[in-house]
């Protein structure tokens, strides 16, 4: 195994072997207000429908087939991690609560349900 391992990494242009801590090769994902809007929307609305938690949905995101195209190149740390920092967002930054609510929702007289405003512009409502 060793000598394969080796002979593998001497003659074979571009081979490693990533152990299981090291993190992958490559700059990060970028993550658009639009992007975290549409998690964020899926979330939501799939929260409403099934009336799951949001910890048991990362798996429906990424196994049911209008959101696995949406979300299966991502992990469910990655979709986690994301999901946080939209929420966060939605109360720390003006725009990107238009984008994911829409101008009409940002008006506080509005009366409008801003996570149902989300839900009808970015879930995929499958």
């Amino acid at each position: 195994m060793a000598f394969a391992y080796w002979l593998a990494r001497r003659h074979v242009r571009g081979f490693t072997v990533k152990s299981s801590g090291e993190k992958k090769l490559g700059a990060p994902r970028e993550w658009t207000f639009e992007r975290f809007a549409e998690l964020f929307a899926d979330v939501e609305f799939l929260k409403k429908k099934i009336g799951r938690r949001s910890g048991r949905i990362w798996g429906t995101l990424l196994r049911e087939k209008p959101y696995a195209k949406r979300w299966a190149q991502f992990g469910v740390a990655a979709l986690r991690k994301a999901y946080s920092e939209a929420k966060k967002l939605r109360r720390q930054n003006f725009r990107f609560e238009m984008v994911l609510c829409g101008p009409a929702a940002t008006i506080p007289a509005g009366g409008i349900d801003r996570v149902q405003a989300a839900i009808d512009l970015h879930s995929l409502k499958a």
